[in-house]
């Protein structure tokens, strides 16, 4: 029994038993509301109005299928073939007889109520001639007369027929024809093109009823719209229908609410239209007012029992913590007596607590500055391994800043034993702590790493007495050169002590903006660089054609240029390094490519193109390994390719007689007396690259000299280099330089 209620009285059964309480009661109040609403009003609308809007949507999409393919059976029968086959032998001669069968035909497939079709016109553009259910007219006086819309004007069409695409469902939009002078509605009609890829013999328009459709898919009365596959709209039911965006539509189906509706949604899936359904809620408003008055009871009801159990427990667990505290404050807590376990076992610990934290102080205080020094460095620590920062009383919370110095031995020097690199660190660490402890008596000095002093400043004033110290310094440095230099990273000042970490990161941050060279770098308030430090798609297919053709000379041109411009925009060592591995790795690519390692004439047979890279401090010392090992590549290429090799000699001859004409790997192949595949493996292994892709390399490179030497449209350059078609021309043009031809022509010039 007295086990039972030690049990009963612990602090965790309290806690326990009161919030139980309090959670069951909200539980319960969430479960009968969410059950109710559920229940009574959103099922019900979401239930009958996804059901209309998906039939909606079915037979939409349905419409539009059945309306397409009996448009392209027309399209496709005998009386249209004669016609379209007479037209484009004779395009002034129009056999009539056969137009007189297409506008039965038109007739016919009109006369299917369940199309909701109005019309279909058929435009023959090279003719000039449109057939429609009445007959023929001249399609600007169809759209003048005819059908005359506010939007849609004959030029329109024309624009639209120029387009590449075989189906478009356009926005309903009234028709009206003129009579007298005077407009007699048609309709609310949808336009719809289609038209065969490739072809600009005929073009179909077909206009659906809109409203019929509507009528015969949805109840009556509803607020409907449709929207196209990019969200322009295409149909409202009335002009007073809300606005609505694709982002508040991002499933493929749903709801929301807006402007006191509900708002549903399901989009086509053959068609990618949107269809919407609007409902009013505000017939329901009386049961939502019900609802709320029932949930603002309960809630209260909730809110008061909530609020009771919560000061009798405050009360009953407040008045032993206030007496375990004004027992510390007389640092004599004795023995208290309470209703509650942990208490009572806490009141008989305070005093041994107490007495080892008053032994702890007093040590603290006697090795103060030693644990200065281990507290501030231990934090450093923490940065580094991502752990939590602990709160000490030795960390001045006043203002500071952290400069961090970064050093980069030559290689020379890191081939010396160890301890002459760790004898360097430690002799740099004792000068800036002798320097800076002069100035700033607060200030310590740490290694925090193999090759990383920090230096923690505390100041009243800015940072620009600091940095006036570190200029000071610099000379001395710049000393030893000749074994490696520093990069001095300084933080902003920073107001309180747990902004350690963003100080030191933001320090420490400042160092990899270092730019190339070989000097002591102070770096704060740096400025991200400008421009572009990698090649660019043209530059990048410059670089691999000149690679390929042994180009020594323009590829050190290119090199040096792009390493110019990279100076200019004041990139950073680190990007400089970046951009140079990169050369190295694309030129490495291509020699494994086109298996020419072994050609690759040794440069500093000590070192890899890495370690001479890594070793560049200056951007000459960078631009001259970086030009020298491309150059050596270049060279290993081009012997390699100087190889005697009758196949690859008599296929790159011809490739370069033949370019302009019908040149294929089968017909090439066939000059040779062997197989196309055979030949197709032979030319990879051998050039290192497909035979297609090395045929478009030599026609773009001709292609350019024509863009830039001569006048010649963009279609006569494209049939002089092969190319039979305009549209492939300029697609190929630009995946190789990156730019359409026009671009470069209008660059270049």
């Amino acid at each position: 029994m007295t086990f039972i209620r030690s049990k009963m009285n612990s602090l965790l059964f309290k806690l326990l038993a009161s919030f139980l309480a309090i959670i069951a009661l909200m539980l319960s109040f969430n479960i009968f509301s969410y059950t109710f609403f559920r229940n009574t009003i959103q099922d019900e609308i979401i239930k009958n109005s996804s059901s209309n809007l998906g039939f909606a949507s079915e037979n939409y999409d349905k419409q539009l299928a059945l309306v397409r393919k009996t448009v392209l059976q027309l399209y496709f029968n005998d009386h249209m073939s004669i016609l379209k086959s007479v037209l484009k032998n004779d395009r002034q001669n129009v056999n009539y007889e056969m137009v007189s069968q297409v506008q039965k035909d038109i007739i016919y497939m009109l006369s299917n109520e369940s199309l909701y079709l109005n019309n279909v016109m058929l435009y023959f553009p090279k003719s000039n001639l449109m057939i429609e259910k009445e007959g023929t007219v001249k399609p600007e006086r169809m759209f003048e007369k005819f059908y005359l819309s506010d939007i849609y004007s004959f030029s329109f069409w024309q624009t639209e027929f120029a387009k590449d695409y075989s189906f478009k469902l356009f926005p309903s939009a009234v028709f009206s024809e003129v009579f007298s002078h005077q407009k007699k509605p048609i309709g609310l009609l949808y336009p719809i093109v289609m038209k065969e890829y490739g072809q600009s013999e005929v073009y179909m328009i077909a206009f659906l009823d809109a409203r019929k459709m509507t009528q015969a898919f949805l109840p009556p009365d509803s607020q409907f719209s449709l929207l196209g596959t990019s969200g322009e709209s295409l149909y409202r039911t009335s002009e007073s229908d809300q606005t609505l965006v694709p982002a508040e539509m991002p499933k493929q189906e749903g709801y929301f609410k807006k402007n006191g509706n509900y708002v549903f949604y399901a989009k086509g899936h053959d068609s990618g239209l949107t269809y919407v359904l609007s409902m009013p809620y505000a017939k329901i408003s009386s049961q939502i007012k019900h609802l709320n008055l029932v949930l603002i009871g309960l809630l209260g009801v909730a809110i008061l029992i909530s609020l009771g159990a919560s000061v009798l427990f405050s009360f009953r667990v407040n008045r032993p913590l206030k007496r375990i505290v004004d027992a510390l404050k007389r640092q004599k807590p004795g023995l208290l007596s309470t209703q509650i376990t942990e208490f009572d076992y806490i009141g008989e610990k305070m005093s041994l607590l107490l007495k080892s934290n008053e032994d702890a102080r007093h040590h603290l205080e006697k090795n103060e500055t030693t644990l200065r020094y281990y507290a501030y460095i231990n934090r450093l620590k923490m940065i580094r391994t991502g752990t939590g920062e602990p709160k000490s009383p030795l960390f001045a919370d006043k203002p500071f800043l952290v400069i961090v110095y970064d050093m980069t031995f030559k290689r020379w020097f890191q081939d010396q034993p160890t301890s002459e690199m760790e004898r360097a660190v430690f002799i740099y660490k004792e000068y800036i702590q002798l320097e800076f402890k002069e100035r700033f008596p607060d200030s310590q000095t740490f290694q925090i790493e193999r090759n990383r002093i920090v230096t923690l400043i505390f100041t009243e004033g800015d940072a620009a007495e600091a940095l006036t110290l570190l200029d000071k310094m610099k000379p001395t440095f710049d000393l030893d050169k000749a074994f490696g230099y520093f990069t001095i990273g300084v933080s902003p000042i920073f107001a309180h002590s747990y902004e350690l970490i963003s100080a030191y990161e933001q320090a420490a941050a400042m160092t990899e903006e270092r730019m190339l060279n070989d000097e002591t770098q102070i770096l704060f308030n740096v400025r991200p660089s400008a421009g572009r430090h990698s090649l660019g798609a043209a530059e990048e297919q410059e670089f691999y054609t000149h690679l390929r053709y042994g180009n020594e000379t323009e590829l050190r041109q290119l090199v040096s240029r792009h390493l110019a411009g990279m100076s200019r925009s004041r990139a950073t060592a680190a990007a400089f390094q970046s951009f140079a591995r990169d050369i190295v790795i694309k030129a490495q690519k291509t020699l494994q490519a086109v298996q020419a390692e072994s050609e690759l004439p040794n440069g500093d047979a000590q070192r890899t193109p890495w370690e001479e890279i890594e070793e560049c401090l200056t951007l000459e010392q960078l631009d001259k390994a970086l030009t020298a090992y491309v150059t050596r590549v270049a060279e290993a290429i081009r012997r390699k390719k100087e190889e005697r090799d009758p196949i690859i000699s008599f296929a790159l001859g011809y490739i370069d007689e033949h370019y302009a004409g019908d040149l294929s790997l089968d017909i090439l192949a066939s000059k040779l007396n062997i197989t196309g595949t055979y030949l197709s493996t032979y030319f990879k292994k051998k050039q290192g690259v497909n035979f297609v892709d090395y045929l478009n390399d030599v026609r773009i490179g001709k292609a350019k000299e024509l863009l830039t030497g001569t006048d010649l449209q963009i279609q006569e350059v494209a049939v002089r280099t092969g190319y039979l078609n305009a549209n492939s021309f300029i697609r190929t043009f630009k995946k190789i330089t990156g730019m359409s031809p026009g671009e470069y022509r209008k660059n270049t010039l």
